[in-house]
């Protein structure tokens, strides 16, 4: 399950907020702009400056942000969280072999050595395109939130997918 926890003070110390689903605005939880440290597990989230997934974003993978630097952002600035956008592929069947994380768009997965490599996918945080050739080209696949353990599951082919973006 992924998992975010929101801190008021740095180093994961004052009034802490857990969430496992999106929220639109963290003043309900009266953390609006008053986030100095963070945690993430499972999965990466997406953080942002203002209510209602506005203003600058950054993308928070899992891990310990003892202090707002460590993320990128500012002090006492964020407003609204939801679960990154996230695809994970995999170079063989269920799950095996070489993975590739990505939570942002990706012409050419040659670039990452998975080019026609990809056998099965998971599938986070919102709906994914999956091409077959580069640079978002020829056939394509939209893939919701779940688990394909073969490329059978997306009505793919085998070995055969050059590019992905979030839908």
């Amino acid at each position: 399950m992924s998992k975010i926890t929101l801190y008021s003070d740095a180093n994961f110390a004052g009034k802490k907020v857990e969430l496992t689903s999106a929220c639109d605005y963290t003043g309900k939880f009266g953390m609006n702009d008053n986030v100095s440290s963070i945690k993430v597990e499972g999965e990466p989230w997406a953080v942002y400056e203002h209510a209602y997934y506005k203003g600058a974003k950054h993308i928070l993978k899992p891990g310990d942000y003892k202090i707002w630097t460590d993320w990128g952002g500012a002090n006492d600035q964020i407003s609204s969280v939801k679960p990154a956008p996230s695809i994970t592929l995999y170079a063989d069947a269920s799950f095996a072999g070489k993975k590739l994380q990505l939570t942002s768009a990706c012409g050419f997965l040659g670039d990452y050595g998975m080019n026609d490599k990809v056998s099965s996918i998971k599938v986070t945080g919102g709906d994914w395109i999956v091409y077959d050739d580069a640079y978002y080209k020829g056939a394509s696949h939209t893939l919701a939130p779940g688990d394909y353990a073969m490329w059978t599951d997306w009505g793919g082919k085998n070995d055969k997918m050059s590019s992905v973006k979030p839908a």
